[in-house]
């Protein structure tokens, strides 16, 4: 697996399309985050990895756990979560198997941090949602 070192010559644009190397796919909302690209969007989360020789080696993976837009996505204490709309929490290990969770609402989840050992989710009307293993959600 690569390291945040491997990556070079990436760039990303904010709140809309991005082309890499990889000019068949055009990406929305994409994110970096070590050494995924998570690219959450309507029904799926793609993830990308890249190796030592930049962008010519790529993998693609669809989750397929939620059909629900991901809004955003952090990693932590080696898990990644994804949150969205409808209350969707999704999270992985590997970056390749997904699980969808139960978050207790259905209101839109629009931000998630990693912060003291603890995962904290945001979202409309006053959602506040905290994780300690990224699992098993709090009110």
């Amino acid at each position: 697996m690569p390291t945040p070192f491997d990556l070079s010559n990436i760039a990303i644009g904010r709140g809309d399309k991005m082309k890499t190397k990889f000019t068949s796919l055009l990406f929305d909302k994409a994110i970096l985050y070590f050494i995924f690209f998570i690219i959450c969007y309507v029904s799926f989360i793609s993830v990308h990895t890249a190796n030592s020789d930049a962008l010519d080696n790529w993998q693609q993976r669809g989750a397929g756990v939620t059909t629900e837009y991901l809004q955003a996505v952090v990693y932590g204490n080696g898990t990644f979560i994804a949150v969205g709309r409808n209350g969707a929490i999704v999270y992985s290990t590997d970056g390749a198997l997904w699980t969808s969770l139960n978050s207790g609402t259905t209101k839109w989840i629009k931000a998630i941090t990693y912060s003291n050992q603890s995962f904290k989710a945001v979202g409309w009307e006053g959602v506040y949602l905290t994780s300690d293993d990224g699992q098993q959600w709090n009110a």
